[in-house]
């Protein structure tokens, strides 16, 4: 089996022994013979693999279709299933649940294991609350607030649902956002999200013209790549998610040039706390 367990601990394995030759013991002959009767001795580099099965979760084909509920948002969500970024059409039986229980007004606790795909029990729901408010209630909508509260104990958490975020919310290619105002019409205003914690730039009462060039300088570098190889890390960093989510960040830099601290209203992402304390994110 090509992608085993045990051939993929091999393969990773063979990558590591070719690595430590090259880079370490390429130029030296001898001392390459002596590591290559050693290096591959188990305990050394490596242990062998520990394997544990675990039972799969259940899932509902065509789940998103044949949920309760209402015609539009099933229609919206089978979009945003189709456009790929987040929404998936024959999700886990205990997602359509709690999608279907949020909709009705009812509280959620979500207590599957690792890889259960939990976050989609709380992003879905979320996804619909805003649609529903876009849609039904656009006075309300159209004032800025937060409407949800993402709390985790630890950053490195944080990051990765702002990445998650990022790749739904704020894909680069904007299906989001097509869709949501396909759903909720052509003037909804633009969900938007912040990251709101000690990494968030930059503490302070007021914005500092120091802070604002070494963050601008920051983004510039981050968002703008030269060479070939930084246009290749660049693709790969978008498409996991790991470059703010910014309608025109060059518009933005030109402002954090001038300390100003004012979000593109098709921003999907406010970055500095100053942006969040004047203009309110929906999801913080």
């Amino acid at each position: 089996m090509p992608n085993g367990a045990n051939s993929v601990h091999k393969k990773l394995r063979t990558e590591l022994e070719d690595y430590i030759k090259s880079q370490y013991f390429g130029k030296s002959p001898l001392l390459l013979s002596a590591l290559s009767n050693h290096i591959d001795d188990e305990g050394l580099l490596y242990q062998k693999p520990f394997i544990e099965s675990s039972p799969a979760y259940v899932t509902v084909q065509n789940g998103i279709e044949t949920a309760s509920l209402e015609n539009w948002m099933k229609e919206y969500f089978l979009q945003l299933a189709k456009a790929n970024i987040g929404v998936f059409p024959s999700p886990f039986a205990h997602q359509i649940s709690a999608l279907e229980a949020a909709t009705r007004g009812e509280n959620l606790f979500v207590s599957t294991g690792t890889g259960s795909g939990k976050t989609e029990c709380f992003m879905w729901p979320l996804l619909a609350k805003m649609a529903a408010e876009a849609r039904n209630a656009k006075e309300s909508w159209a004032k800025r607030g937060v409407r949800t509260i993402i709390m985790y104990p630890m950053n490195a958490l944080v990051s990765d649902q702002v990445s998650r975020l990022r790749r739904m919310i704020g894909d680069p290619d904007e299906k989001f956002i097509k869709i949501f105002r396909n759903t909720c019409g052509d003037e909804a205003r633009r969900p938007q999200f912040g990251m709101y914690t000690g990494r968030t730039p930059y503490p302070g009462v007021q914005p500092s013209t120091e802070q604002d060039r070494k963050l601008e300088k920051t983004l510039a570098r981050m968002s703008f790549p030269q060479s070939d190889s930084e246009k290749e890390f660049f693709n790969h960093l978008l498409k996991e998610g790991k470059i703010p989510a910014k309608a025109d960040m060059n518009q933005f830099l030109q402002g954090l040039h001038d300390s100003k601290h004012i979000p593109n209203d098709d921003d999907a992402e406010l970055i500095t706390r100053f942006e969040m304390q004047q203009f309110c994110p929906d999801i913080l």
